[in-house]
């Protein structure tokens, strides 16, 4: 399983409470070859290359939201026919425009 962590400023990762997005193997295994294996979608290509472990962990921080949520609105296109692809993507979007708001930052780990 890997997560997406919405962190505020003064927050940390292990604090309990925090918004989070969850996203199963199955949506990672069935989306690579629609975000990774197209045209270049920038941090999104990042977040999605790596499932498990260190390499999948990365932090965006509030000035790159705005340009992750750019490349995941460039890829949902490609995505229409793999529904829960399409939904993570939409949520993971939202996630991004939220915490772009509130001036906090994304964490990604790989469990």
């Amino acid at each position: 399983m890997r997560r997406v962590l919405l962190i505020p400023a003064s927050a940390r990762p292990v604090d309990p409470g925090l918004a989070s997005l969850s996203m199963d193997a199955q949506v990672w295994e069935n989306g690579y070859p629609l975000v990774v294996g197209k045209a270049r979608h920038g941090l999104l290509q990042d977040f999605w290359r790596h499932y498990y472990g260190e390499s999948a962990a990365m932090f965006v921080a509030s000035d790159q939201l705005l340009e992750l949520h750019n490349d995941i609105m460039a890829a949902i296109p490609a995505c229409v026919g793999e529904m829960p692809v399409l939904r993570f993507l939409n949520d993971l979007g939202r996630m991004c425009l939220q915490a772009h708001g509130d001036g906090s930052g994304l964490q990604v780990i790989g469990d």
